[in-house]
Parts: C-alpha cells; sequence; structure tokens
C-alpha cells in the first residue's frame, strides 16, 4: 500500500512540474510583448514615434523578433 501511494504522489509531482514547465515557457515568451507594450502604452507627449511615419512599426517588429526568438530557444530546448 505505502509503495502505491509513493507512485501516485511521484506521478502527481511530475504532472505538477510538467505544468510549471509549461507555465514558465508561456511566461518566458510573453515577457517581451508586456514590456514593450507597457513602454510604448504611456502617455507621452513629445515621443518621436508620434511624428514618424511609421510610428510604432519599430516596436510591434522588436516585439515579434523577441517573441518569435524565446519560442525558437524554448523548443529548441524542448520546452513545449
Amino acid at each position: 500500500l505505502m509503495m502505491a501511494f509513493d507512485i501516485y504522489l511521484n506521478k502527481a509531482a511530475f504532472e505538477a512540474s510538467k505544468c510549471i514547465k509549461f507555465l514558465t515557457a508561456i511566461t518566458a515568451i510573453t515577457i517581451p510583448v508586456m514590456v514593450i507594450g507597457t513602454w510604448y502604452g504611456m502617455n507621452f507627449e513629445h515621443m518621436r514615434e508620434l511624428q514618424s511615419p511609421h510610428g510604432y512599426t519599430y516596436a510591434l517588429g522588436l516585439t515579434l523578433v523577441t517573441t518569435v526568438l524565446m519560442a525558437i530557444y524554448l523548443k529548441k530546448k524542448d520546452w513545449f
């Protein structure tokens, strides 16, 4: 009976570990988006991007590049 209980606890810990690993990967992917989004989401009067014809293209490109690079890195580490 004790061996069956130990097996059950090990299985539960392993499944929890997989869940935490997945949540960590999702967090690592969304952090660049959140940081860049919060910076450019502020209400500034004198931002270079507001006068530029391409405005937020740089921020969008930076966000996409960092997100894709983080996803590729985590995929190579076999996180998901």
